[in-house]
C-alpha cells in the first residue's frame, strides 16, 4: 500500500510493506511481482532523471520517497502511475488578464472549469485537491501549468516584473512553440495580455482512433482520469467523454492530419489542447498512420 503526503515543500510517498522497497526489488518473487517491480525500477530511474533535469534532488529510502513539486510536475503519466502519484488534472484552466504587463495595474487571475462550470480547488505546489461532485481527490499539474499558476499567485503589483514576464513567455511558448517575444518590447507585452485574457487550456494524456470505414480513421483525445473512471464503473468509454467535442474536436483532427503530432493545438478562440509528453509517442504514431498507404492504414485500424 502506498500513502501520499504533501506540503508546500514537496511530496512524500510511503510504501507500507513487510519488505523494504530495496529488498523487494532484489529479492526472489513470483513472475507477477517481478513484472511489477521491473515497472517500479523503470519509474524510479525516470524519477531520478526528471529530478536531475529540474535541478532538484530526490530522496529514495527503504520505504520512502521524497520529491519536490517541480520534479512531480515533470513526471510522465506512466511514471507517476507506477509510483502511486495522482493523475494529471482533468479540469480546464481558464485565465484572465487586465492591464498591461509591466504596469502597476496588471492582474492575472485563473479558475478551474469542468463541463462549463467553475470548480473550487485547493492547490499546494503541483498538487490540486478537487472537490466537485464525483471528482473528489488529488490531481497533478504539468510543469508549464505550474509555472503559470505560480506567476499568478506570487504576483505583487509594482514588484519587479522581469521574472513574471519570463515565466509568462515560457507559458505561451509551451502552447505556441513558434512564438518568440522580447520582454523589452511594449507591443509584445500587450500581445501577451491579449493572449492570456480568456485563455482556456485542456490537457490530454490518452488517444484513441475512431474508424470511418475502410482504411480511414479519426483521432480522439481523452483524459486518463475519465477513461479510468469509466473502466472502474464497468462501463465503456465513448467519444462523448473526449476532452474536445464538436467544432473544436474537428479543428484538432484537421490540424493533426495537416501538421502531425505537436505539443499543443489551438482548437478555438483562446482555446488550446495540450498533449502530455507521455502520450506524445502515441499521437505521433497515429498521425504517421493517417499518411501511410491504404493497406498499412487498414491494418492499423484493424489492430492499432
Amino acid at each position: 500500500m502506498i500513502r501520499l503526503f504533501h506540503d508546500a515543500d514537496g511530496v512524500t510517498l510511503e510504501f507500507r510493506s513487510r519488505q523494504t522497497l530495496l529488498s523487494r526489488l532484489l529479492g526472489r518473487q513470483s513472475d507477477r511481482m517481478i513484472d511489477w517491480d521491473q515497472h517500479l525500477s523503470f519509474a524510479l530511474a525516470e524519477l531520478r532523471s526528471t529530478a536531475q533535469e529540474a535541478g532538484d534532488e530526490v530522496e529514495i529510502g527503504d520505504n520512502r520517497i521524497r520529491m519536490t513539486h517541480r520534479t512531480l510536475s515533470g513526471l510522465p503519466s506512466e511514471t507517476a502511475e507506477a509510483l502511486g502519484l495522482p493523475p494529471l488534472v482533468d479540469l480546464t484552466l481558464r485565465t484572465d488578464a487586465t492591464g498591461l504587463i509591466g504596469s502597476p495595474d496588471f492582474r492575472l487571475t485563473h479558475e478551474w472549469i469542468r463541463a462549463g462550470r467553475r470548480e473550487l480547488v485547493q492547490r499546494t505546489g503541483a498538487i490540486l485537491q478537487t472537490s466537485g461532485e464525483g471528482s473528489d481527490g488529488l490531481r497533478r499539474l504539468p510543469s508549464w501549468m505550474l509555472d503559470a499558476l505560480e506567476v499568478a499567485d506570487r504576483f505583487q503589483p509594482g514588484a519587479e516584473l522581469d521574472e513574471h514576464w519570463e515565466a509568462l513567455a515560457r507559458f505561451r511558448r509551451a502552447l505556441e512553440p513558434g512564438v518568440r517575444m522580447r520582454r523589452s518590447d511594449p507591443e509584445a507585452r500587450l500581445a501577451m495580455t491579449d493572449f492570456l485574457s480568456g485563455l482556456e487550456v485542456t490537457v490530454a494524456d490518452r488517444f484513441s482512433i475512431s474508424p470511418r470505414g475502410g482504411d480511414s480513421f479519426d483521432i480522439v483525445p481523452f483524459s486518463g482520469e475519465t477513461v479510468e473512471a469509466a473502466e472502474a464503473d464497468g462501463g465503456q468509454v465513448s467519444e462523448d467523454a473526449a476532452e474536445l467535442r464538436g467544432g473544436r474536436l474537428q479543428v484538432f483532427r484537421d490540424k493533426v492530419f495537416s501538421r502531425g503530432a505537436r505539443p499543443a493545438y489551438r482548437v478555438g478562440d483562446q482555446s488550446y489542447l495540450v498533449v502530455d509528453p507521455s502520450a506524445a509517442p502515441v499521437l505521433r504514431v497515429m498521425a504517421e498512420m493517417q499518411r501511410a498507404d491504404p493497406a498499412t492504414r487498414k491494418a492499423f485500424v484493424r489492430n492499432p
